[in-house]
């Protein structure tokens, strides 16, 4: 009886198991790397994207970074921190503008499994548009803008300016320590014309809007 050294083949079968395996091994490690590579890329936009919103208004000298945070839920969640001195400078409305852009930029990335929050700052202070109205700017937590009333036709503005005058009614009721009736009206809508930018006949003209009124007491 002759031996033979030759190694036996493996079956078919085992071939098909060796090839599935070794692709699902690929496919792991191509996503493996592929994730830092996704973020590496998208780094890049975002800081460009921050970079062009500031040299629209100007700003060149900025510091602005993307850094890993911490793990919500199955994202990853990214700082997207803008620092510049020359910020500060600027108008209540272009440094709105400047946020808001900046909260706004999105680079679409397939199957992305990471979120961007966007955090601006200029001389110590941070700006950030507030959660619940997008028309508000925030400086350090408190109100210091709100793009809605800029608009002096709009409802908003004008339950503003109905709420203001109320308050000065009790004030001046406060003031002289009983109900004042009419006896401070003129008073109070020349200081709600100087106040607001408007004539006092548009003051007059908001304080007796039923509708606004409503929204104002709503």
């Amino acid at each position: 009886m002759e031996c033979s050294n030759a190694t036996k083949s493996p079956s078919k079968t085992t071939l098909i198991k060796w090839l599935i395996t070794g692709a699902a091994i690929i496919v792991v490690l191509v996503m493996i790397i592929a994730k830092p590579v996704r973020m590496a890329n998208s780094r890049k936009q975002y800081v460009a994207e921050a970079e062009n919103i500031l040299y629209n208004y100007g700003i060149e000298d900025a510091d602005i970074s993307i850094a890993y945070a911490y793990k919500y839920s199955d994202y990853n969640v990214y700082y997207l921190n803008v620092d510049s001195p020359e910020i500060e400078e600027l108008s209540d409305s272009d440094i709105y503008e400047i946020v808001k852009s900046i909260d706004s930029i999105n680079i679409y990335v397939k199957n992305r499994d990471y979120l961007v929050l966007s955090y601006v700052s200029s001389g110590g202070n941070s700006y950030s548009i507030d959660v619940l109205n997008d028309n508000i700017l925030e400086q350090n937590g408190a109100d210091i803008y709100n793009n809605a009333l800029q608009d002096k036709t709009s409802m908003a503005f004008k339950v503003e300016v109905y709420q203001w005058i109320e308050d000065r009614y009790e004030y001046y009721d406060s003031k002289d320590g009983k109900y004042t009736g009419d006896k401070y009206t003129d008073t109070i809508f020349s200081e709600a014309a100087s106040h607001f930018g408007v004539s006092e006949s548009k003051i007059k003209e908001i304080w007796s809007d039923y509708d606004v009124a409503l929204e104002a007491w709503g």
